[in-house]
């Protein structure tokens, strides 16, 4: 059996220019990366990066973004926003003991090291 050969050549112009800019982390150190985001030499600063962000730490559920601007029109117009109930306490007493079992699991896992 023979592969079939394509003899069509590639289209060139179809992606986007890209450029170098600068990259400031959260911690103040600097990369240079090649993008389509922004003009040669921009600098883009990030206020979320690998180092901060909950993903990469060890208690990743428990993130909100301060940034966030719905967070803030959220503050804004109805305040310190508290639950009240019985369903909410419910809601509470789940969260504090999912909150005791990773924080039992974490121990257990130092403990293994």
């Amino acid at each position: 059996m023979s592969q079939a050969v394509s003899t069509k050549s590639a289209i060139t112009g179809v992606d986007p220019k890209q450029h170098t800019v600068n990259v400031t982390m959260t911690d103040g150190s600097k990369l240079e990366i090649l993008t389509t985001w922004g003009k040669e030499g921009d600098t883009l600063t990030l206020d979320v990066d690998p180092k901060n962000h909950p993903a990469w730490q060890d208690k990743a559920q428990n993130f909100i973004n301060a940034n966030d601007e719905r967070l803030t029109k959220f503050k804004s117009k109805f305040g310190d926003f508290k639950f009240s109930g019985k369903k909410a306490d419910t809601a509470v007493k789940v969260a504090e003991k999912t909150e005791e079992k990773a924080d039992e699991k974490t121990e257990a896992d130092k403990k293994e090291d």
